[in-house]
């Protein structure tokens, strides 16, 4: 199980064992809880569908994936329920996805402290600059894809291809 580590900048989630490329790290279960809108801790999961870990949970406690940061350079990646490495994980590495590949709108927009990309501001993929849109597209949620086509902003060529292979 991951660790969960409180420090002077906020919580993080760090890796408690080495994953390879690809391994699964955590999954997220429905059950848990489903709203509309987001909040904080949620994830979303489909258009208009965000999971939220129960309230008055014990510190620390499960659900792990309420722990893990924004990073524009990050450890894993969400595939459906799963966060999957997308590189090499040693033990004690913190545990972290790009926000962009799954949140639509942010309840909290904040400025990114992940140290790659000088402090943009995170406010959802629907809020992100075109370059940010384009860097990210390969690791789209699908209903992160769908909202892009909906809304009419503008979809790379290899965008189509790149959903297909998922």
């Amino acid at each position: 199980m991951p660790q969960v580590i409180h420090a002077s900048h906020g919580t993080m989630l760090i890796s408690s064992r080495a994953y390879a490329p690809n391994d699964i790290i955590l999954s997220i279960d429905v059950a848990v809880g489903i709203s509309p809108t987001p909040d904080r801790y949620s994830v979303q999961i489909g258009v208009g569908t965000h999971v939220l870990p129960p309230r008055d949970l014990p510190r620390d406690a499960p659900p792990y994936w309420r722990y893990l940061n924004h990073a524009c350079n990050p450890s894993g990646r969400w595939v459906g329920l799963e966060l999957r490495a997308r590189r090499a994980i040693a033990e004690g590495d913190e545990l972290t996805f790009n926000y962009l590949t799954t949140e639509w709108e942010m309840n909290e927009p904040f400025h990114c402290r992940c140290g790659t990309c000088g402090g943009r501001r995170i406010a959802g993929f629907r809020h992100a600059t075109v370059e940010d849109r384009h860097s990210v597209d390969a690791e789209l949620a699908s209903h992160i894809r769908e909202l892009w086509a909906k809304h009419g902003l503008t979809q790379p060529a290899h965008a189509t291809a790149a959903a297909h292979l998922r």
